[in-house]
């Protein structure tokens, strides 16, 4: 609420996973909303000890993440060569049109340079970021209809698949944790095809 209040208020959603797949009166709002919620998932640490009692458990067993959140939580408490952003990462945005752009652009930059501009609760028009490449406006690199599954998507699950055949032959703990039903074919239903005996 300290952060939130005005859309809260005014939009009624409970959470900032509810706020994105809120329908907002102007573009101008949502690009606000956007990155106020950006600021807040980049730099608020976790709330509950998760990620720290894990890598505790965890020790120095060799492990792989993969994960379809794209909140960046794993990559503050393991090293990115360790995690594998399946569905993307809010670290990212991407061109709403990727047939000629397939850059990703930095969130953090972004945020930094934005968010002081907002005014009222809205992004100026003329600020909201766009494709340097095709002017489509930019969009957050998480899966949807537009999902760049480009070079960075690839190399995503590269890090996975590298990890399972250095691991051939051995025994591996495969560990669900917070996996819903949402999209069960990343990573839920891949783990019971590896694992069916």
């Amino acid at each position: 609420m300290k952060h939130m209040k005005y859309f809260y208020d005014k939009y009624h959603f409970e959470g900032i996973f509810n706020g994105f797949y809120t329908r907002f009166d102007s573009r101008e709002e949502h690009w606000a909303f956007m990155l106020e919620s950006l600021k807040m998932i980049l730099n608020i640490p976790p709330q509950k000890p998760t990620y720290e009692y894990l890598k505790k458990l965890i020790g120095n067993k060799p492990v792989h993440f993969v994960t379809t959140n794209q909140d960046t939580l794993f990559k503050k408490f393991f090293p990115s060569d360790q995690v594998s952003e399946i569905q993307g990462s809010w670290d990212y945005y991407q061109a709403s049109d990727t047939s000629t752009d397939q850059k990703l652009y930095s969130t953090k930059k972004m945020v930094a340079e934005l968010l002081p501009k907002v005014k009222d609760h809205c992004l100026p028009t003329e600020l909201i970021p766009k494709s340097d490449i095709n002017g489509s406006e930019l969009i957050l690199w998480a899966r949807g209809p537009q999902f760049l599954e480009g070079k960075r998507y690839f190399e995503e699950h590269q890090k996975w698949n590298k990890f399972m055949a250095d691991h051939r032959g051995e025994k591996i703990l495969f560990l669900e944790m917070g996996v819903g039903r949402m999209t069960p074919m990343f990573i839920q239903e891949p783990f019971w095809e590896m694992t069916n005996i």
